[in-house]
C-alpha cells in the first residue's frame, strides 16, 4: 500500500454551487466549502501531501465544454492516480443516462444543458494513470455504477456503468435516490462524513488510509445518521492506493464523528465489518421491470454483466434468459394469430433449451419424452409394415428414433399403429423436430456466451 505520487498524480475538484435555472435547480452553497476543505486535505504535507497545482479545482463551470476540456487536461497529465471528484445536483434525462449540473443547466433541457457522465467516463477512460478513482456527491450518483456484489441497491445501481479496469468508484448515493444537504450545515452530508475520515483518521486504522477502506465508515456513519447508503465498486486493485496518511496513526486517537444533524458518534476500526450483500437475480429482475416497464436490452446487459463480473453465473444467465423472453413480449404484436405463434415460439425456446442458456435441458426434456413413449409401446405393440424382414419389438429404440428425426436407429418407419398409438407416434415425431429447431435457433448463442 502506498500513496500516489505527488508529481505525477491529479485530483480534479468539480462543483456547481449556484445555478441560473430561475429556482428549478435550487443553489448548494455547501458545495463550494466541500472543494475547499478537499483541496486543504489532499494538499497537506501530513495527509495528502500533493502540490496545490496538482489538485485544482472548477467551481460553478457555466457550461459543459468548460467541464469537458478542463478535465481532459487533467486526466491527460495524471500518470499515477487520477481522482475526479463532483460536486452538484445529479439529473437523469430521458435517455435514462445520469448527466452532472453546471451553473447554465436547465432541468427541463438537460440533454444539451447538463455534462453527460459518458464524457467524463470517456476521459477517465483515456487517461494514461495507473489508477482511476471517481466519487461523486449528486443525486442520482448511483447511475455511474454496475457491479451488484457488494452494492446492495439492487438494480437500481446498474442501469448504467463505467466499467473501467483500474478504476473505483464511490457514490453519495443510489441510482434513485437523492444526496443530502442538511440546512445550515458546512459541508453536504456526504463530504462531511467523508472530510473528517480523511483530515481526522481512524482509531485503529492502518497507517495509510485507502478508499477501499473509508468505505464502511462512511456507509455506517450516514446510516446512523438516517441518510442516503452510499455505494462502492472497484476494478481490480484501484481502491487500495492510499488516499491520505492515517491522522489518528501514531498517537491512536481521532475525535469522534460528527454524524450530520444529529450526535457525535465514534467509528473504530474494530466496530465496522464490510458486509457483502447479495441480491438474487428474480428480485433485481422485478426491481427492472418496475423502473423500467418498457424493453431495454441494455439494461439487461448490464444487469448481466454485474453477475457475472460477482461470480454469480448463474444468476447472469436467469437475467439473460429473461431478457429473451421480454424480447419475445415486445414483438408479440399485431394481429392475435401472429403474437399468439410468438408467444408460443418464445414459450418452446425458454422450456427446451432456456434460449440457448440451459442446452441441459434439451437432454432432460428427451429423456423424459422417450420415457414415457417407451413405456407407452411397452402396452401397445405395432405391427411391422413388411413381414419378411424380421425385428424383434424394442419400445425404447422405437420411442428414441421417433423422437430423434436426424438419427435412424432402423425402427421409424418398420411398424404400423392403430388408434391412440398413431398420435403417440405422430407426438413423438413433432417433438423431436420441435425440439431440433429450438436447438438450431439457439445455436449462435452457445458460441457468444461469456
Amino acid at each position: 500500500m502506498r500513496l500516489g505520487d505527488p508529481s505525477a498524480s491529479r485530483i480534479a475538484l468539480i462543483g456547481t454551487s449556484t445555478y441560473a435555472d430561475g429556482g428549478a435547480l435550487p443553489n448548494v452553497p455547501a458545495v463550494a466549502n466541500n472543494l475547499r476543505e478537499l483541496q486543504a486535505i489532499f494538499t497537506d504535507p501530513d495527509l495528502g501531501g500533493l502540490p496545490v497545482a496538482n489538485v485544482p479545482t472548477l467551481l460553478d463551470p457555466g457550461t459543459p465544454a468548460e467541464v469537458d476540456e478542463w478535465l481532459e487536461g487533467i486526466g491527460r497529465d495524471a500518470r499515477d492516480l487520477l481522482l475526479v471528484y463532483y460536486s452538484g445536483h445529479g439529473l437523469i434525462g430521458e435517455d435514462e443516462e445520469l448527466y452532472l449540473t453546471v451553473a447554465g443547466s436547465a432541468a427541463e433541457a438537460i440533454h444539451r444543458t447538463g455534462v453527460p457522465f459518458e464524457w467524463v467516463k470517456r476521459i477517465i477512460l483515456d487517461s494514461p494513470a495507473r489508477t482511476r478513482i471517481l466519487v461523486l456527491d449528486c443525486c442520482h450518483s448511483g447511475q455511474a455504477m454496475v457491479r451488484l456484489g457488494r452494492l446492495g441497491g439492487g438494480v437500481s445501481a446498474v442501469l448504467n456503468q463505467i466499467d473501467i479496469e483500474g478504476t473505483h468508484v464511490l457514490t453519495a448515493s443510489g441510482a434513485s435516490q437523492a444526496a443530502r444537504v442538511l440546512d445550515g450545515h458546512e459541508f453536504t452530508a456526504f463530504t462531511d462524513v467523508l472530510t473528517q475520515l480523511l483530515r481526522h483518521g481512524v482509531n485503529g486504522g492502518p497507517e495509510l488510509l485507502t478508499s477501499s477502506f473509508l468505505f464502511p465508515y462512511l456507509s455506517q456513519t450516514l446510516a446512523r445518521a438516517g441518510l442516503p447508503k452510499p455505494h462502492q465498486q472497484t476494478k481490480d486493485t484501484a481502491g487500495q492506493l492510499a488516499l491520505v496518511r492515517n491522522a489518528a496513526f501514531v498517537d491512536g486517537s481521532a475525535p469522534a464523528l460528527r454524524l450530520p444533524g444529529h450526535a457525535e458518534a465514534e467509528v473504530r476500526a474494530e466496530d465496522v465489518v464490510p458486509r457483502e450483500e447479495y441480491v438474487p437475480a428474480r428480485q433485481s429482475l422485478r426491481e427492472l421491470r418496475e423502473r423500467t416497464p418498457r424493453f431495454a436490452p441494455r439494461h439487461y446487459d448490464r444487469l448481466a454483466a454485474a453477475y457475472y463480473d460477482e461470480g454469480y453465473e448463474t444468476d447472469a444467465e436467469t437475467v439473460l434468459m429473461a431478457k429473451e423472453h421480454q424480447r419475445y413480449l415486445a414483438r408479440a404484436g399485431g394481429r392475435w394469430l401472429g403474437s399468439a405463434g410468438v408467444l408460443l415460439w418464445s414459450l418452446m425456446l425458454r422450456a427446451f433449451v432456456g434460449y440457448g442458456y440451459r442446452p441441459a435441458r434439451a437432454l432432460v426434456w428427451l429423456t423424459v419424452v422417450t420415457l414415457a413413449g417407451s413405456l407407452w409401446f411397452v402396452f401397445n405393440t405395432g405391427k411391422e409394415t413388411n413381414a419378411d424382414d424380421f425385428m424383434t419389438w424394442n419400445p425404447i429404440l422405437l420411442a428414441m428414433d421417433l423422437a430423434l428425426p436426424i438419427v435412424d436407429l432402423g425402427h421409424d418407419g418398420r411398424w404400423s399403429f392403430e388408434g391412440p398409438s398413431v398420435w403417440v407416434a405422430a407426438g413423438l415425431a413433432a417433438f423431436g423436430w420441435l425440439m431440433l429447431g429450438a436447438a438450431l435457433a439457439c445455436v449462435p448463442r452457445l458460441f457468444t456466451r461469456r
